[in-house]
């Protein structure tokens, strides 16, 4: 993409003229030819890029070759454009004998040799140079405006030549202690060349007719940290229209970035928390009715995070059909009453598969008790459900082995001190039904006694049950009797 677009006529002799004559540039001639050649080379070559003449003439260094890589689109246009004569000017970046990048201005020429080749005639000149800092703006309120706006403004005129700034600018800028003192410099004076490469290449688009940039960029702070700024920049025309500069505003946002940094952390340290827990959390705004889930909730549900769009329908729909009423009623039941809720219920997935959830709820309302939006937790509980059930179905046969157990006798040592089989013919009870029997008697509550004997709890409660059945008894005090009178406790 070429920059400020030269124009084209049938003579530049005038323009080059003045060029040669005011003593700023530096003349070049070349021959265009398969193999270029440098024909002759002005003396303040050496003061504007640190290479002698005798350096190009020998070809030892190549002006094509000191160009930046993002103006080769010029660099063609000079070197490799060989159609007969034309002339133009713009702003280059050559790169100097110490390493810098220094901004020109070049004017150029190219007429024909006869059959020898093309003679491409040069002037290049400091683009600081041509910039009148005598005649720049002294506008007292433009002055005001540049020492007291936060924004880090500036001017340039088009060869990329600082004409205007504000403080904060030159606040950012080493060894720059007023803006006054920016002016007349360019990007690659003040600033890492990485940097201005940036700044140039959005100017560059500036001039190639796009009304208006707007980028953020990491940039080096005074004090050596990386921040960030937002850069916006414009084109300044003239009364005719032209593009005669660009006018930039720019922001630091390094803050921001910070806080939006920490907040993509936080996001992302929360994603992987619900991942973890299986646990969601979705917002319903009742206004717009609008629902937003987030991502765990669409792992939970298996829909599509780019596909599937949220809503109470939607949500609906995927909730078992048998379920659907009451998780409806008792959101239904939360907003008219203002208590939030929790509930159990299940999903019925596309392929049939079925989970358990535990949904929480609550809603914010206004001042006026309208109900503004509806947030709660969904947590995908089906692992915890399935062990619950199993565990179920474990007590269930651990207590049919109790039953069958509990008709069985056990042998019982005269060293145990009691009578197995009771007077009253209830037949023989075993070992366990003796311990629980004297626990009992002894006043322990089926809490105490689960964790004396270390079983559970519901083991003790059957134990009990079973023997009120087996002994036709049917309170405590009654077993506790029962015992005494068999001699299984003592009085």
């Amino acid at each position: 993409m070429t920059q400020s677009p030269p124009s084209f006529g049938h003579s530049a002799q005038g323009k080059i003229n003045h060029a040669e004559c005011d003593g700023l540039g530096v003349e070049l001639h070349i021959l265009l030819s398969d193999s270029p050649v440098v024909l002759s080379v002005s003396s303040g070559v050496e003061a504007l890029l640190g290479f002698t003449p005798d350096n190009f003439m020998a070809g030892h260094i190549s002006l094509p070759d000191r160009i930046h890589p993002e103006d080769d689109d010029l660099a063609s246009l000079l070197f490799l454009n060989l159609d007969s004569p034309v002339y133009g000017g713009f702003p280059i970046r050559l790169r100097q004998a110490n390493g810098q990048i220094r901004i020109v201005r070049l004017d150029f020429e190219k007429s024909s040799a006869n059959e020898s080749g093309v003679i491409l005639r040069l002037i290049l000149k400091d683009a600081k140079a041509l910039f009148d800092i005598e005649n720049a703006s002294a506008d007292i309120h433009f002055k005001y405006m540049m020492d007291s706006t936060d924004d880090f403004i500036c001017f340039k005129n088009k060869n990329h030549v600082i004409t205007g700034a504000s403080q904060a600018l030159a606040s950012i800028c080493p060894r720059v202690d007023h803006w006054a003192d920016l002016i007349g410099q360019t990007d690659y004076d003040l600033f890492p060349e990485e940097f201005a490469d940036k700044c140039y290449r959005l100017e560059k688009l500036i001039y190639s007719g796009i009304p208006s940039v707007n980028v953020e960029q990491e940039y080096v702070q005074v004090n050596g940290v990386n921040g960030w700024v937002n850069i916006r920049k414009y084109p300044i025309h003239c009364d005719r229209g032209e593009i005669v500069g660009v006018f930039g505003v720019s922001r630091d946002i390094t803050e921001r970035k910070i806080f939006e940094e920490a907040l993509k952390k936080s996001e992302a340290r929360l994603t992987l928390a619900q991942r973890m827990s299986h646990l969601g959390n979705w917002e319903l705004d009742l206004i717009s009715n609008v629902l937003w889930w987030s991502e765990e909730i669409f792992r939970i549900f298996e829909v599509d995070l780019k596909r599937f769009k949220p809503s109470y329908e939607a949500f609906l729909a995927v909730v078992h059909p048998d379920d659907r009423a009451v998780v409806s009623s008792a959101y239904l039941n939360s907003l008219k009453s203002k208590i939030p809720y929790e509930i159990e219920h299940r999903l019925l997935l596309t392929d049939g598969r079925i989970k358990y959830v535990h949904e929480r709820c609550e809603t914010v309302y206004d001042s006026a008790g309208n109900p503004l939006r509806s947030v709660g937790t969904v947590q995908d509980i089906s692992d915890r459900k399935r062990l619950r059930l199993e565990g179920t179905d474990m007590l269930r046969r651990i207590e049919s082995l109790i039953l069958q157990m509990d008709d069985r006798t056990v042998a019982v040592t005269p060293q145990d001190n009691i009578t197995a089989r009771s007077d009253d013919g209830a037949g023989t009870l075993s070992r366990r039904h003796l311990d629980v029997i004297e626990l009992i008697a002894a006043g322990l509550t089926s809490a105490q006694i689960a964790a004396r004997l270390n079983i559970s709890q519901t083991t003790v409660i059957t134990h009990r049950r079973n023997l009120m059945r087996k002994l036709g008894l049917h309170s405590a005090a009654e077993l506790t009797a029962y015992a005494i009178k068999n001699k299984i406790v003592a009085c």
